[in-house]
C-alpha cells in the first residue's frame, strides 16, 4: 500500500534533525509520500528546501499559522515567490484560532483572506486550519474559495452538519490520530459517515498523538494505525482506504503532474 501523509510538520523538533531516518522508516510502512506544511516565513522556505532535497518524496506548503504574531508575518511578496518553488503543493498551514491571545481573530482574519486569495490566484489548494471560530471561518472560505482548487480542513474536529456545508467548496477532510483514541466518539460518528472520496489521511506529525504514540512524539511511520483505525470505522478494508486516499491526495495536490510543479523561468529557489 503506497500511502500520504498529507500534513506532516518535518521543519519541527525532533523530527527535523532525522529527516532521513524518519523519512525511511514511513517508507518502510508504506508511507512514500509527505506534504510538509510551513507555518512562518522560515519554516515555509525550509520546506521547500526538503522538497527539493527529496524529490518526489517530500513536498512543500507554505504559509503562515494563525499563530504568527503580526509583526512577524511573511510578506507576501515573499509567500508569492515561495508558493511558485518546484515542489510547492499547497498553501499553509493558514487559518483562525479562536484559543489565541494574540493575535486576535481580526489581524487573523485579514490575513487569511490574503493568503485565500494568493492561493486562488496560483492555483494552489489550502491546508487550512481552524479552532473555536467555526462559524466567521466558513463565512471567509465561502467567500473566499469557490473558483479556487479547494483544500483541505486539517485534523477535522467539526461537526457532520458543518461539513456537508463546506464540501462543496473543494474540502477534503483530514483524518489525523484523533480518530485513533476510543473517547473521541463525535468525531469518530462524524467521519463514519463522510464518502470516501473526501478523505485523506494525515500524522500532524509530531504534534497530534495516536492511540499508540504520546503528543509531541509521532512520525510519519503512526500513518498505518490512523489508517487502521479509520479502516475498522467505516467497514472498509484498508488496502482499498489506502487507495482511495492516496488517489484523493494525488489528484488534490497534482502530484502526478511530472512529480514537481515548476514555477515560472527565473523563479528563484530557496536560500
Amino acid at each position: 500500500m503506497l500511502l500520504v501523509d498529507t500534513h506532516c510538520h518535518l521543519t519541527s523538533p525532533p523530527l527535523a534533525g532525522q529527516v532521513d531516518v524518519v523519512l525511511d522508516a514511513a517508507a518502510a510502512v508504506g508511507v512514500g509520500l509527505v506534504i510538509v506544511p510551513g507555518i512562518d516565513g522560515a519554516s515555509s522556505w525550509q520546506a521547500v528546501a526538503l522538497a527539493a532535497r527529496f524529490p518526489g518524496r517530500v513536498f512543500a506548503a507554505v504559509g503562515d499559522h494563525p499563530q504568527v504574531d503580526a509583526a512577524q508575518a511573511t510578506d507576501l511578496r515573499l509567500l508569492r515567490e515561495l508558493a511558485v518553488q518546484p515542489g510547492v503543493v499547497a498553501m499553509g498551514e493558514i487559518g483562525l484560532d479562536g484559543e489565541l491571545a494574540t493575535p486576535g481573530l481580526d489581524v487573523q482574519e485579514a490575513r487569511l483572506r490574503a493568503q485565500l486569495r494568493l492561493a486562488r490566484e496560483l492555483g494552489l489548494p489550502v491546508l487550512l486550519h481552524c479552532r473555536k471560530s467555526w462559524a466567521r471561518f466558513a463565512t471567509i472560505l465561502r467567500e473566499e474559495l469557490p473558483g479556487a482548487p479547494g483544500g483541505v480542513l486539517h485534523a477535522w474536529a467539526g461537526s457532520a452538519e458543518l461539513y456537508r456545508e463546506l464540501a462543496p467548496l473543494g474540502l477534503l477532510c483530514g483524518v489525523a490520530g484523533v480518530v485513533t483514541w476510543p473517547v473521541a466518539r463525535r468525531l469518530r460518528a462524524t467521519l463514519a459517515h463522510i464518502p470516501l472520496s473526501q478523505l485523506l489521511l494525515e500524522t500532524d506529525a509530531p504534534y497530534i498523538g495516536t492511540a499508540s504514540r504520546p503528543r509531541g512524539t509521532v512520525r510519519p511511520q503512526e500513518l498505518p494505525e490512523i489508517l487502521h483505525a479509520l479502516a475498522a470505522l467505516t467497514g472498509h478494508a484498508p488496502a482499498e482506504l489506502a487507495r482511495v486516499t492516496t488517489a484523493n491526495a494525488r489528484r488534490l495536490f497534482g502530484l502526478d503532474r511530472g512529480i514537481l510543479p515548476a514555477g515560472p523561468p527565473g523563479a528563484p529557489g530557496p536560500q
